[in-house]
């Protein structure tokens, strides 16, 4: 089955990849050997917060006793 998008949802798509962009444009300037993953995070986080985007999966349910929610940014949702 093909899924048609919308006006909307493509424009939403593209103001999406546009931040994860600027994200990576980001990084590039600052990485470097001996990094944490945990700084790239909050760098990544900085960027889509300041572009009106939100983390996806930051803080997503797990669902399993025991198990924390995912901790980190991964991609942006608008």
């Amino acid at each position: 089955m093909v899924d048609i998008k919308s006006k909307r949802e493509i424009e939403q798509m593209r103001e999406a990849c546009r931040v994860t962009a600027l994200v990576h444009k980001e990084i590039e300037k600052v990485i470097k050997p001996g990094m944490t993953t945990l700084e790239l995070d909050k760098i990544a986080e900085k960027v889509i917060r300041q572009n009106g985007g939100i983390p996806a999966e930051k803080g997503y349910p797990s669902y399993q006793k025991g198990v924390p929610d995912f901790p980190r940014v991964y991609l942006c949702f608008y």
